[in-house]
């Protein structure tokens, strides 16, 4: 399946095997609790449909499950990210003050924001002000990837990209390897 998040209203699921279209309502009512970088689409290591959404600092992840053709979002688990911050391994982005709120920003807070999600390693990448930070939802770790130093420019998306390593040489169109 192919989802793919609607304008915050729905997901639109795609079965590219056969072409048929499903409409998944989110798990989350409260239309007003979602805005801009603070939910995400992922999956489980099982291949279900996960959402991530985060209110201050408190992360909630939802599996979608079928059972029966029927189904349905069950709360997966709550995180908090501010009990993760290990000041040793994350430096002064754990001394900062972060939520995904945007009004706390008039409050001293920085913003957090939820970016991508790579589906082979279950990493779910957030920015963080300008460090862009990765939280692992199997081992529940928090990790410093890098920091953006160019002010003129700040981290908008980044994007999980992962590769097969080591990488494998590609072979001609012939399939001849060549000496």
């Amino acid at each position: 399946m192919v989802y793919k998040l609607q304008n915050g209203d729905y997901i639109l699921a795609v079965d590219p095997s056969t072409l048929l279209l499903s409409k998944i309502d989110l798990p989350v009512t409260d239309r007003s609790l979602l805005c801009y970088g603070n939910h995400f689409l992922g999956r489980t290591e099982e291949d279900n449909l996960c959402f991530f959404l985060m209110r201050k600092m408190d992360l909630f992840m939802w599996v979608y499950r079928v059972n029966n053709n029927v189904g349905g979002w069950f709360l997966h688990e709550i995180v908090d990210l501010n009990g993760l911050m290990d000041p040793h391994a994350m430096g002064e982005v754990a001394t900062t003050r972060f939520s995904a709120n945007m009004l706390d920003q008039l409050k001293g807070f920085r913003l957090v924001t939820l970016n991508g999600f790579g589906e082979g390693s279950g990493v779910l990448i957030l920015v963080m002000a300008d460090w862009v930070i990765s939280y692992n939802i199997k081992s529940k770790r928090l990790e410093r990837l890098w920091y953006s130093h160019d002010w003129a420019t700040r981290v908008q998306a980044v994007y999980a990209y992962e590769m097969v390593w080591p990488p494998a040489p590609m072979l001609p169109l012939g399939g001849q390897q060549s000496a």
